[in-house]
């Protein structure tokens, strides 16, 4: 089983869930949301008070893993830098910087670009 089904369980919340109306279980309601027309209002009441109290587990689950999280080990340079390393004017940067395919634009006005995009750009230029 699931740490997060585990945890369904250690609370009770599965159990309640599954009983708010015979034969239609949480995963029943998210594959057919019109099956939620047929609950009266105190199974609507307990079905919501059940999905409020699960999900801030959701989330904790859900944003533990987020990419943003993990280092990726790149790095960002500026266009000084990037030109450096192609042995061009930073102008050519600028000028091409829709081409360039490890162009990173942060805001309208600001440009980085990706250090491994631009090694991965060199490996591949022709000789």
């Amino acid at each position: 089983m699931s740490p997060l089904v585990d945890t369904f369980l250690e609370i009770g919340l599965m159990n309640k869930l599954t009983q708010i109306r015979k034969g239609a279980t949480l995963v029943h309601l998210i594959n057919d949301p019109s099956l939620a027309k047929t609950f009266n209002s105190e199974q609507a009441i307990d079905l919501l008070s059940g999905i409020a109290s699960i999900q801030p587990i959701l989330l904790a689950v859900a944003y533990s893993g987020k990419v943003e999280n993990k280092p990726t080990g790149d790095s960002l340079l500026s266009v000084g830098a990037v030109a450096s390393r192609l042995d061009c004017d930073p102008d050519w940067v600028y000028r091409n910087t829709d081409k360039l395919p490890f162009t990173r634009r942060l805001s309208s006005k600001q440009l980085r670009f990706s250090e491994k995009g631009l090694e991965k750009y060199i490996r591949n230029l022709p000789r």
